[in-house]
């Protein structure tokens, strides 16, 4: 089962919570309350999911969710409902070699 680390738990009503922590499809889910979308942030090496039905379902406001959304993915009204700050996958492995014996 292929799992993510959670970074931070960003609520609605404000907190948040640092979590480094390993969680499923599921658990992610669970917490946004539905199917996950993934934002792009202002921190290049995290993505944050939300509910990508919380305008829809009319979530409350995440303010924080909203500042730390990269400004070119800030939705009408801002980010909806929980959130999670998650790290991206890195690639495991390296880059390709040119003919040169470089890698770009």
């Amino acid at each position: 089962m292929h799992t993510n680390t959670v970074v931070q738990k960003i609520y609605a009503d404000g907190l948040s919570e640092q979590c480094y922590e390993e969680w499923t499809l599921q658990q992610m889910q669970e917490f946004v309350g539905g199917y996950l979308e993934a934002v792009a942030t202002i921190y290049p090496e995290h993505i944050m999911l939300i509910n990508e039905d919380g305008i829809r379902l009319e979530l409350p406001h995440n303010p924080l969710a909203t500042e730390i959304a990269a400004p070119g993915t800030r939705m009408l009204g801002g980010i909806r409902g929980n959130a999670l700050l998650i790290e991206r996958e890195k690639p495991d492995v390296d880059p390709p070699e040119d003919e040169d014996g470089f890698q770009d």
